[in-house]
């Protein structure tokens, strides 16, 4: 059996891709038996704290659907472990596009990586002195543990 090509697609500036087996047929339903991939594709912007994915549903239905998720993510800070990590958002998606048509879904996929707006971070400081939705001790908790530099902090 022939290796389907990936699907192309025009991906704008400060997105990444965590996978993609998203391929250039219009049923991306393949069936490996139980071990069936729902999961299509990917994509993290960090700067708007969002993320895209890309499933086919009912997993094992050739008929089934493309469903195409927005949703929100920030970046947690572990104090305990002096690293960040990500809480996402899944129970409450930025937006749900679903569609049979791969053409559709492509140019969704493209128009969201242009437009899809910033995530509102209850944790983004608006000067050095100021935290936006939180006290200011979690910044200074943050200075003190080393993590990240003033600078960055501050616009």
């Amino acid at each position: 059996m022939a290796k389907k090509k990936l699907q192309a697609l025009r991906i704008e500036a400060g997105w990444s891709v965590a996978y993609h087996q998203f391929t250039e047929q219009d049923s991306n339903f393949v069936n490996h038996g139980e071990n069936q991939d729902v999961d299509l594709l990917m994509l993290c912007n960090q700067e708007r704290g969002k993320m895209m994915k890309l499933i086919w549903q009912p997993e094992v239905d050739k008929k089934g659907s493309f469903i195409l998720f927005a949703i929100n993510y920030r970046e947690t800070y572990h104090p305990k472990h002096h690293n960040f990590d990500f809480e996402i958002d899944n129970d409450n998606p930025h937006d749900i596009f679903e569609t049979k048509d791969r053409q559709e879904i492509i140019r969704m996929i493209e128009k969201w990586c242009k437009e899809l707006p910033v995530t509102k971070d209850d944790f983004v400081i608006i000067n050095q002195s100021e935290v936006d939705g939180s006290p200011k001790a979690y910044q200074t908790e943050i200075f003190n543990e080393g993590v990240g530099d003033r600078a960055y902090y501050s616009n």
